[in-house]
């Protein structure tokens, strides 16, 4: 976030203005005040503030919202404010949908990025761009996706610009399965046996204990919290003979499944085509 201050004289100044815009950006903290018979001269601030940045998971989609604020003082003055969304990009290759480009005055289109003509009267302006597209394409991002609010002065004289760079993250947006530890398993009386496993990661959508031979079968899952915060959970499953399997699959919300390895009436391990 850059913080300009504008100013607008004759030809006489604009070369003082040059120097300090040569860089392209913009410049703080500086300002002057010049008289020059039948000229006024007028002093303002052109800037973009960065607010907050976010990505969330809405079911199957990622949505990602970039707010800024608009700091655009001074008589007569004008800029182009735009939008540029740096990859976010689906895997088809284009680019993420832009559903929304709001602010609370209702005065930019929702539509494409811009530019729009802003002036005063959109001083201390909140304006917010959303971003979607499909989980599996966020996925297979790569670099840092980024999302860019910018003014560039229009009026009066031209060369002022001020940048928000709102840096996404999706760290922690989708939880990674772990590792599934050891299914453990003891032989109860009357062909049942009791899968107990422990778990440290994030909780899933549901569990769901699968069977090779009883695709019916729906048992209770029980779930208790030890004195040190260790989850476990427990559920008694009946058997016939050794060619009865057992394991246990974490669902979660993006669709990606976790299994543990398949338990037989021994409680040995059985293969995963469940012989």
């Amino acid at each position: 976030m850059t913080t300009a201050r504008l100013f607008s004289a004759t030809a006489a100044v604009a070369a003082g203005l040059a120097l300090l815009s040569s860089g392209g950006g913009s410049v703080a903290g500086w300002y002057d005040e010049l008289e020059i018979p039948g000229v006024a001269v007028s002093s303002g601030e052109l800037w973009v503030e960065e607010v907050s940045t976010s990505a969330t998971m809405v079911g199957t989609t990622v949505v990602v919202e970039a707010t800024s604020k608009l700091h655009v003082g001074g008589d007569a003055l004008a800029a182009d404010l735009a939008l540029d969304v740096v990859g976010l990009t689906k895997l088809d290759g284009t680019s993420a949908d832009l559903t929304v480009v709001t602010d609370p005055a209702g005065r930019l289109s929702a539509s494409a990025a811009g530019p729009w003509r802003v002036d005063e009267s959109s001083d201390e302006l909140t304006i917010t761009a959303r971003m979607t597209l499909p989980v599996a394409d966020a996925k297979a991002l790569t670099g840092q996706p980024r999302v860019i609010w910018t003014l560039e002065q229009t009026a009066p004289g031209e060369g002022w610009y001020s940048e928000a760079v709102h840096d996404v993250s999706l760290a922690g947006l989708w939880p990674s399965a772990p590792v599934f530890p050891e299914l453990g398993c003891t032989p109860g009386a009357n062909g049942y046996i009791t899968l107990t496993w422990t778990w440290a990661g994030a909780e899933p959508d549901y569990w769901e204990v699968v069977s090779r031979n009883s695709p019916g079968n729906n048992p209770d899952v029980v779930r208790t919290i030890d004195a040190d915060g260790r989850v476990t959970y427990t559920v008694t499953v009946p058997t016939q003979n050794e060619n009865w399997v057992y394991s246990v699959r974490a669902t979660y919300q993006d669709g990606t499944t976790e299994e543990t390895r398949p338990v037989v009436r021994t409680c040995a391990v059985a293969n995963q085509n469940g012989g």
